[in-house]
């Protein structure tokens, strides 16, 4: 018996498709990744301004010996009000002070001791 060899060239229909099942998990994952970085990214914008009230909130503490009690006060220590694109500034200086989200991500809140967690 004489077996012949056949010569193959290029890939099977299975084997395509493996590599599109595999591609497709993989940009899934990349997607998903991608939103977590996104919304961390939109919290941070609320940290840095929660931080920056803070501080500010401390400095005017140890100038003056209380709190500022309006946006007007803590102006004497050189805070300005933040400009944000994804969160909510009710104008308020007063700590704890939360921060509502305009989008699916967290809104934040900083506490007294100067802790930032979600509301």
């Amino acid at each position: 018996m004489t077996h012949t060899l056949r010569r193959r060239s290029g890939f099977t229909l299975i084997e395509l498709m493996i590599v599109l099942v595999i591609m497709g998990i993989l940009a899934a994952s990349a997607i998903t990744k991608y939103r977590i970085s996104a919304h961390r990214s939109h919290e941070t914008e609320a940290d840095v301004a929660l931080g920056h009230l803070f501080r500010m909130q401390q400095v005017h503490l140890n100038e003056f010996g209380q709190f500022a009690a309006s946006e007007t006060e803590l102006a004497r220590v050189g805070y300005t009000p933040p400009v944000m694109k994804n969160f909510v500034w009710a104008g308020s200086v007063a700590i704890p002070q939360c921060l509502t989200s305009t989008g699916a991500w967290n809104s934040r809140r900083i506490e007294l001791t100067g802790d930032i967690v979600d509301c």
